[in-house]
C-alpha cells in the first residue's frame, strides 16, 4: 500500500494525530511547520517547555529519536519527532552525507517509537498526518529514503501515513532549486 499524499495543510488535517520532525537541542526559536504547529497549538510546544525547564537549571537538549506527544486544548494530538540533534541541514562536526545518515536512522527510531509513546497518553488512531518531504525541507534529508523509512512503519505499525503537500506557488527567485 503506498502512501495517501493530499493537497492541503497540515495544520487543517483531518486526522486527530499530527507528526513532525523537531530539533532535540535549541534555543527558543521554531521556524518551518514546528512553527505552523506551535503557532496554532501553542501548548504542545516542545521547545518552550525546553526553554522554561532550563530557566530552572533542565536540560534544553533530547535525546535524537525520542518521541514526544502532546494534547492540545482542541484533543489534536502532536507528535513531536527528535530525528535531528540541531537546526539546519547538518549536524555539528560531520559531513553532510553523515549528517543525512545519522538523520535518517533518528528518523526511524522515532517511528518506531510512535505506537508505544500514542499508547503511554491513552490516544488510539488508525491513521498519522505527516508534512509532505518531513525532515528533507529544511534538514536536509533525501526524500526517498524518509518515504521507505514512512512506508516500512505504515507496513509494520498498521497506522495509516497521511502526508499533506502545500500547494505553494511557482518561487520567483534566483537561489538554488528555483
Amino acid at each position: 500500500m503506498s502512501l495517501q499524499i493530499i493537497k492541503g495543510d497540515l495544520c487543517e488535517a483531518a486526522q486527530q494525530v499530527i507528526a513532525h520532525q523537531t530539533k532535540c537541542c535549541n534555543k527558543s526559536s521554531v521556524a518551518g511547520v514546528a512553527k505552523a504547529i506551535f503557532e496554532r497549538w501553542p501548548e504542545t510546544n516542545l521547545y518552550a517547555e525546553r526553554f522554561q525547564a532550563s530557566k530552572a537549571g533542565g536540560d534544553m537538549c533530547d535525546v535524537p529519536g525520542q518521541v514526544h506527544v502532546r494534547v492540545a486544548n482542541d484533543g489534536k494530538v502532536v507528535v513531536n519527532l527528535n530525528g535531528q540533534r540541531e537546526q539546519g541541514r547538518v549536524e555539528y562536526g560531520m559531513e553532510a552525507k553523515e549528517s543525512q545518515m545519522q538523520r535518517a536512522l533518528w528518523f526511524k527510531q522515532c517511528l518506531l517509537n510512535i505506537p508505544a509513546e500514542l499508547g503511554k497518553c491513552g490516544v488510539t488512531t488508525d491513521e498519522i498526518a505527516f508534512p509532505y518531504q518531513v525532515g528533507c525541507d529544511r534538514a536536509g534529508g533525501v526524500w526517498e529514503e524518509y518515504e521507505a523509512l514512512l512506508l516500512e512503519f505504515q507496513q509494520q505499525s498498521g497506522l495509516k501515513v497521511v502526508l499533506y503537500k502545500l500547494d505553494m506557488p511557482p518561487s520567483k527567485g534566483k537561489g538554488k532549486g528555483k
